[in-house]
């Protein structure tokens, strides 16, 4: 899609870059309710300071146990995931 564009970022509020580079919508995923509870007051605020919508799409459920802080785990280990059993 020609008016869509894939980016991320770190650092700093996701509000101030979305007025930097002229971002109106915002696309997360969410594992379930716990995650909706915790993003659903950002999106809001991201609302009212800025007009950003955010739209929330509903996870794998195969793949709802992966968190970020599951992957910087592993990444801190130098593991790799795979199918096998060890």
């Amino acid at each position: 899609m020609s008016n869509v564009t894939v980016d991320s970022h770190t650092g700093g509020l996701l509000v101030d870059y979305c007025r930097r580079v002229g971002i109106d919508v915002v696309i997360r995923g969410a594992r379930g309710v716990a995650d909706l509870d915790y993003e659903m007051p950002m999106a809001r605020m991201n609302h009212e300071l800025a007009g950003v919508e955010t739209f929330f799409i509903a996870a794998d459920p195969d793949l709802a146990h992966i968190s970020s802080n599951l992957v910087t785990a592993v990444s801190q280990q130098q593991r790799v995931p795979n199918d096998e059993a060890s």
